[in-house]
């Protein structure tokens, strides 16, 4: 039978260090591209090929790393397969690896992750809403789900309405179902019918990862505001 040996966390962490280069190495050209466009239309071209490129890094380099990497409440490690990661900080080192950078503005916490998952959402994307909402036609959270595009999400996970959250994670939504991507216990990434914190939540947050005010940020080279 063959045996597929799991890489040591030395050499995980090597591999990953490489990963990080390319990608401030990319995020330099696309940055360049972006300040030499002219126009709207080549703006919103690099912004779109800087988006599909974000999300390739995410899903195909980065996220693997940090798979079943141990979850603990108070953990921040900031390499994958070295310590323990809790699920805010999860959220945050994923995009600071991404060379995404953060600058707090309003909130009395030090750092992003440290929020509660109602803040993190709205510091994210400011065109975030909850779920179930007054206007919202669906019944079910999966029938909300439903209806999004495929793309990356934040979510953040509470009991109702006055709970700002106890859980954080991303949502993936793709043409094979949605996924949940968190830390919690280690870091993993489930259907939505099988993990057991969104079947069980009764109210959700939700904002886009990759918006527009994230990207022109990221282009930009200017820090995120929370």
């Amino acid at each position: 039978m063959l045996q597929i040996e799991t890489p040591s966390s030395d050499e995980v962490l090597k591999t990953y260090l490489e990963i990080k280069k390319t990608i401030r190495e990319d995020h330099q050209r696309f940055c360049s591209r972006y300040n030499l466009s002219t126009t709207k239309t080549e703006k919103e071209t690099v912004t779109e090929e800087a988006k599909s490129y974000l999300i390739k890094s995410m899903l195909g380099d980065i996220v693997p790393a940090w798979k079943r990497t141990d979850w603990t409440f108070n953990g921040y490690s900031d390499y994958p397969r070295r310590g323990s990661i809790a699920c805010g900080w999860f959220i945050q080192r994923v995009l600071e690896h991404l060379d995404f950078t953060f600058d707090k503005k309003h909130t009395r916490r030090p750092y992003f992750a440290q929020n509660w998952p109602i803040e993190m959402v709205n510091g994210l994307d400011n065109r975030s809403w909850n779920f179930p909402d007054s206007t919202s036609e669906c019944n079910t959270i999966d029938d909300h789900i439903a209806t999004l595009e495929e793309d990356i999400y934040i979510i953040g996970f509470a009991r109702s309405i006055n709970d700002p959250g106890g859980h954080i994670g991303f949502l993936i939504t793709s043409s094979s179902g949605p996924f949940i991507l968190h830390s919690l216990m280690q870091v993993e990434c489930t259907p939505t019918s099988e993990n057991l914190y969104y079947k069980s939540s009764d109210f959700f947050y939700l904002g886009k990862v990759f918006n527009d005010r994230v990207m022109k940020c990221w282009l930009e080279e200017k820090p995120l505001l929370w």
